[in-house]
């Protein structure tokens, strides 16, 4: 896989020529890749890039197989991570403690305990693997004798957890920093999620996220394939007032991903999340589809013999501001400023 940024526009009258060849092209492999999806011989091209109907259970043992077989893809959770964290660079924050929701196999909160060490750290998890991974990568050296000793009154990086992130088990107001890299798209209801999170933030606490945007795959979706639904970055903006965060700031970035070989890419598509629709197919899926699929993606293919996927990349942060308790017992939304709710150190 190959990652490369966005091409330069073309001129108008050459996008004009441009647009109506690449229409009769996309609508000519619209109907070759319809043609292939509408059979009942072939369910995986319709449901194989997840849907809007997520399953919960599927994501889970989704991503408990990629726990046990990471993949190429990989790159991709670490490309976004270090994007995360430049965007934290200018925010003097000192959190007693962060958490990372989705976080995987704990790649995420090494990188946070390395810029936050004083911090307590959880890491939330849905799929089982993945927190026994997660654990394993986390927990004290014990190779060898001396390392072992050293190990006995050593803590782990983090304490890891199995949770729903619409249920997290946490007390109200508890954490300082809420982190979430590539999850929420995966979440079947994003809005209880955005809830739980400010739920567990303190007054004054950041929630920096990522996650992937509407364009995301938008090549296969233009050939008719019914992919998984990717949230507008506006729409998750609404989400983080509506849950009651302040100032939320989104923006995204797209990526270009290339591969020499339609197998890899299934491969990696497969890595990066699979199938979790709840109509999806429960049985066996043999070389039949398989080879349906990579015809599909062969369509792709550019001029200079790459198959291109655009990924759209959202980044997005807010505040939790200071709550204020009515007679009523109502806590109204408050909007204050970031400088006043946490952006410098305690103390100072």
């Amino acid at each position: 896989m190959h990652a490369a940024g966005s091409q330069a526009s073309k001129k108008p009258a050459q996008a004009r020529r441009s647009g109506c060849a690449m229409a009769l092209r996309n609508e000519t492999l619209r109907r070759a890749f319809m043609a292939i999806i509408g059979t009942d011989r072939a369910p995986i091209l319709r449901t194989m890039l997840t849907a809007p109907d997520l399953d919960p259970s599927a994501v889970r043992r989704q991503f408990s197989r990629r726990a046990a077989s990471p993949g190429s893809a990989d790159f991709l959770f670490a490309e976004v991570e270090a994007r995360m964290l430049e965007r934290l660079d200018p925010v003097r924050l000192a959190p007693r403690s962060v958490i990372d929701v989705g976080c995987g196999a704990g790649r995420g909160l090494l990188a946070l305990k390395k810029r936050y060490p004083a911090a307590e750290l959880i890491g939330l998890d849905s799929a089982l693997a993945m927190v026994r991974a997660a654990r394993v990568a986390l927990a004290p050296p014990q190779q060898g004798f001396f390392a072992r000793l050293r190990a006995r009154g050593e803590q782990p990086v983090a304490r890891i957890v199995a949770a729903d992130a619409r249920a997290l088990p946490l007390a109200d107001s508890s954490v300082d920093l809420v982190w979430s890299n590539l999850a929420l798209h995966w979440f079947e209801a994003p809005e209880r999620a955005l809830a739980e999170f400010h739920r567990v933030a303190r007054p004054g606490a950041l929630l920096q996220f990522s996650f992937f945007g509407v364009d995301t795959l938008a090549e296969v979706r233009a050939l008719g394939a019914r992919i998984m639904h990717f949230h507008d970055l506006h729409d998750v903006g609404d989400l983080l007032g509506a849950a009651g965060f302040a100032e939320p700031v989104m923006d995204s970035e797209r990526l270009q991903l290339s591969w020499s070989d339609a197998g890899a890419m299934l491969a990696d598509l497969r890595a990066l999340g699979g199938n979790a629709l709840r109509g999806r197919s429960r049985g066996l899926l043999g070389r039949a589809h398989r080879d349906a699929w990579l015809r599909a993606l062969e369509s792709l293919r550019r001029s200079d013999g790459r198959l291109q996927l655009t990924v759209e990349l959202v980044f997005g942060h807010a505040w939790c501001p200071q709550r204020k308790r009515r007679g009523d017992g109502l806590a109204p939304i408050g909007f204050v400023q970031r400088s006043s709710i946490g952006r410098y150190p305690r103390g100072q």
